[in-house]
């Protein structure tokens, strides 16, 4: 015999079934971001150190060889005066 409050009980329980995914979606998307959020923190400090030790070497060079650099610097600044000479 099926009372009259059948009904509304499955209701419920469905409603009650849909919250539960949307809740377990929910947590699903801020662990995907907080994920990413780690990631992007990671990939962030690995380029700033790389990028700091790319400096380092780069000063100790200029203090070890100071006229080789100054060659150098003097070599880019003529070619890209040439090649900006050239689109005008």
């Amino acid at each position: 015999m099926e009372s009259i409050y059948d009904g509304p009980n499955d209701q419920v329980r469905s409603g009650a079934r849909r919250v539960a995914a949307d809740v377990a979606g929910v947590a699903e998307n801020m662990r995907i971001a907080a994920s990413a959020k780690l990631a992007l923190g990671n990939g962030a400090s690995t380029l700033k150190r790389q990028a700091r030790q790319a400096a380092d070497s780069a000063d100790g060079y200029v203090h070890e060889n100071p006229w080789q650099a100054l060659g150098v610097a003097a070599l880019v600044g003529v070619a890209i005066g040439l090649l900006a000479t050239r689109r005008s």
